[in-house]
């Protein structure tokens, strides 16, 4: 963060350590999900669904994100140009186009 203003800079140390202590399961359960069968397939999901993307993801492909909505009925697959998994749920949530994660 070299640059950064201070105030940017304490955010973000205050939420590093918060987030560190908080106990691994969610850390586990998220490195299981890649292993482990989830307990449905995805063809049965009968709600509505819409999976977002970032293009340039680096944590999680966008090729997954089109498995994904490949996979279940009726999905609706928006992929994000220029942007990966962190700055897309938040800039378009912030601009009320993503239902449930407005806040």
């Amino acid at each position: 963060m070299t640059g950064a203003a201070p105030e940017a800079r304490a955010l973000l140390g205050r939420a590093l350590t918060e987030a560190l202590a908080m106990p691994a399961d969610g850390w586990v359960d998220d490195g299981l999900a890649f292993v482990a069968p989830w307990g449905f397939e995805l063809n049965a999901v009968s709600m509505p669904v819409v999976v977002w993307a970032g293009a340039v993801d680096r944590l999680v492909s966008v090729g997954h994100a089109r498995y994904i909505a490949s996979q279940i009925p009726n999905a609706e697959l928006h992929v994000i140009p220029h942007r990966g998994m962190r700055s897309t749920a938040g800039r378009y949530s912030a601009q009320g186009r993503v239902p449930g994660l407005a806040g």
